[in-house]
């Protein structure tokens, strides 16, 4: 019985300690469990390494290459939007609550004009530039607002030259 007890805790002990994304699931419940309690729904990598590092409630991996390897496994569940920047990884986003975030966004953007979170911001195309949008989010980085309106299917992003040659926009010289 001993040697039961003893083989079971060991098996158990080399599934923790390994790094096969299979079995990393007791660190993305941990990670999981860190961003549901924090009250900011959205961060940069950076901003969520330092929240890791004065963690000590929580014994996570204090590599980046690890904790993105986690918010990707969180994000293919679909518990979290994890916006990977690869040419400046500390720049990624992480939305937590993605909810928080779609109910904030949408509810102005495509708010009815008997609202009160109405905007005049879309042309009678529908079109909403990025300034536009930079300017009803000054809190929230634009480029992380596109990526995370094409990822929920509620936008796309639209090239100058492609509304200059289809006359929704005139060219400026």
């Amino acid at each position: 019985e001993l040697w039961l007890f003893t083989t079971t805790l060991s098996s158990a002990c080399q599934s923790i300690r390994s790094t096969n994304t299979r079995e990393m699931s007791l660190y993305c419940h941990m990670l999981y469990a860190l961003l549901e309690e924090k009250e900011e729904n959205v961060y940069t990598l950076d901003q969520l390494m330092v929240i890791l590092r004065r963690s000590e409630e929580y014994c996570l991996p204090q590599f980046i290459e690890e904790i993105t390897e986690l918010l990707s496994s969180l994000h293919t569940t679909g518990l979290i939007v994890f916006v990977k920047n690869n040419h400046a990884p500390g720049n990624s986003w992480v939305v937590a609550r993605k909810e928080v975030l779609l109910t904030e966004v949408n509810g102005v953007l495509f708010a009815p004009d008997n609202f009160k979170e109405y905007r005049d911001i879309a042309s009678n195309t529908g079109i909403i530039s990025l300034y536009s949008l930079s300017q009803l989010f000054p809190q929230y980085s634009s480029d992380m607002l596109v990526v995370f309106l094409q990822y929920m299917e509620l936008c796309q992003e639209i090239s100058q030259d492609f509304l200059t040659f289809t006359n929704v926009m005139i060219k400026e010289d």
